[in-house]
């Protein structure tokens, strides 16, 4: 009896040890693709660098109607004034939030544009 309760409890005892809890963390990326309205202006003399200003509308603007994010901010300025700098202004897209990830991303270089 003394030799079956042994062998049970050193059953018990190796499979409670080859158990075990891990808790850690993992770093991983997480990859988004956008796409997002914009409207750009562009100054005149282009072959000097120029600033570049990034407005960000608020939530009244979003959608899909790219003339609600001109009616405010720089674009209502320079319906009378000149700006001598890049002025970008993307479009939220509606029942959304801004991501900063995604500004801070915004491929420039590989977006399309139509002239206007």
């Amino acid at each position: 009896m003394k030799c079956k309760l042994a062998i049970v409890t050193l059953l018990f005892s190796i499979v409670s040890l080859a158990q075990s809890d891990v808790i850690g963390t993992i770093k991983t990326e997480i990859v988004q693709k956008r796409e997002l309205t914009f409207a750009l202006h562009i100054p005149k003399n282009t072959k000097e660098k120029k600033p570049l200003i990034v407005f960000l509308h608020g939530s009244g603007e979003k959608g899909t109607d790219i003339e609600k994010v001109k009616a405010h901010g720089p674009f209502k300025y320079l319906k009378s004034h000149k700006l001598d700098a890049y002025v970008l202004a993307p479009q939220c897209p509606e029942n959304e939030y801004w991501n900063e990830e995604v500004v801070l991303s915004f491929d420039f270089k590989n977006s399309k544009r139509e002239q206007h």
